[in-house]
């Protein structure tokens, strides 16, 4: 993700981040921007769910792993699990057809053994699979 939408993200929803000691702490947003409209809708959601249910959803790791997004919140209360990570699934499942080079539609290509979900251009010419 580039540093202007990771400013942008943080900004709005630092309250949202567990800070150092946790990986978010450590490397932040670990995803490519292609995915920068869905992290920030995901953001939003899980953002409105918590003020309304008066819940503290911090989320520990949010990355790129095996071409899809993933999200990992801390401990949450009973009642408010699976409302959460229903969330969290929808979006995941949206990353599946989602390239993330640059946020067409795609699907999940292996590339010498990493699965990336690609775009039919970004499938031709993969960037590289670090997310420098």
């Amino acid at each position: 993700m580039n540093e202007t939408t990771q400013k942008q993200l943080l900004d709005k929803y630092s309250h949202l981040f567990a800070g150092e000691g946790t990986p978010f702490g450590a490397w932040g947003f670990e995803t490519h921007d292609g995915w920068n409209d869905l992290v920030a809708n995901l953001l939003a959601e899980l953002d409105k769910y918590g003020k309304e249910n008066k819940v503290e959803i911090k989320i520990l790791q949010l990355k790129t792993k095996l071409s899809s997004i993933r999200c990992y919140v801390s401990a949450l209360p009973e009642t408010n699990f699976d409302s959460v990570f229903r969330i969290i699934d929808k979006y995941e499942e949206i990353s599946k057809v989602t390239c993330e080079e640059c946020g067409q539609a795609g699907k999940v290509k292996n590339f010498n053994g990493w699965l990336k979900t690609v775009c039919p251009e970004h499938s031709k010419n993969p960037k590289s699979n670090t997310l420098n």
